[in-house]
């Protein structure tokens, strides 16, 4: 007869294959009982990366030490992490990342789906960097392994003036 083989289910981290196969199966002869056909299904595994390059907003120069946090948004019903937990890969703690020396956050072999990263803990002199940057690695449909989102986050220092003026008449001095 003729079948038709698509795959239903997958291991964690792999993409479900959309191809359907083809399978005929004839009969021969009168002898044989069992017929056996082969087919290899491949699943690709992809993941994520996130690379955060955090900078002074005037002098373009690189800020160590500046705390962000990431965490879930889309709430996959996944092994690893579901919507508003904290995400934790490589060298971080409850989903908290530091710039490096360089200014720089790299997170890598993240499941796909969808993200939000914000600054928590500025550096000295420096006002915090509000906003909160939605990240999107979902899956495309492509056979792309990696999906890289890059960001480049700035900030301001802060200023204070100070001015002296005459008690008497107010004008500066």
């Amino acid at each position: 007869g003729k079948y038709e083989l698509k795959e239903t289910l997958t291991n964690e981290g792999y993409v479900l294959s959309e191809k359907v196969h083809q399978i005929n199966l004839e009969q021969k002869d009168l002898t044989t009982k069992e017929y056996v056909i082969t087919k290899n299904v491949t699943n690709i595994a992809p993941h994520g990366e996130i690379h955060v390059q955090k900078r002074d907003r005037d002098t373009l120069e690189d800020l160590s030490g500046v705390t962000f946090h990431i965490y879930s948004l889309d709430g996959r019903n996944t092994l690893l992490y579901k919507k508003g937990e904290a995400v934790s890969m490589d060298i971080s703690e409850n989903g908290y990342y530091v710039t490096n020396e360089l200014g720089e956050i790299h997170i890598s072999g993240l499941p796909l789906g969808k993200y939000e990263l914000k600054e928590v803990q500025e550096l000295e002199g420096y006002v915090k960097n509000n906003k909160v940057y939605d990240i999107d690695l979902s899956y495309d449909h492509t056979d792309k392994i990696i999906y890289s989102k890059e960001l480049d986050v700035l900030n301001k220092k802060t200023v204070t003036e100070i001015s002296k003026v005459d008690a008497t008449n107010e004008k500066e001095l």
